[in-house]
């Protein structure tokens, strides 16, 4: 039987390019430097983006500049319009807009077929 759940509460968005720290050793560089498919950052497979930011001293992301929004969310909205931006645009300045939500699947949905779906996203995006 089909069921529908939203999660358009909690998710965390953030404005503008992520500051990702180098690594310090160099697995971390070998291993990109052999594979596209391992990167650094938000598009790494074990990307550590804890919600609540226990422990993230030594992490690579914490919520510093993030913001709890619920969706939809229009961030270029928000803005001021500028004479020297795109009359296409409206005149906005488009910076890069990065959302994030954690969640867990329950144990029953083990061996279901489930559907992620985004909709209004505004002109790009990257799903990691």
């Amino acid at each position: 039987m089909r069921e529908v759940t939203k999660i358009n509460s909690r998710w965390l968005f953030c404005e503008g390019d992520l500051k990702v720290n180098r690594p310090f050793t160099k697995g971390p560089v070998y291993s990109q430097s052999k594979t596209e498919r391992k990167l650094q950052g938000p598009a790494a497979y074990n990307y550590y983006d804890n919600p609540e930011g226990w422990g993230a001293g030594t992490k690579e992301l914490t919520n510093v500049g993030w913001q709890w929004v619920d969706l939809p969310h229009d961030y270029i909205i928000t803005k001021t319009p500028v004479k020297t931006a795109s009359e296409s645009t409206g005149f906005f300045e488009y910076t890069n807009g990065w959302y994030r939500k954690h969640f867990k699947l329950e144990e029953s949905d083990k061996d279901k077929r489930i559907t992620i779906l985004f909709e209004g996203i505004s002109t790009h995006a990257t799903v990691y």
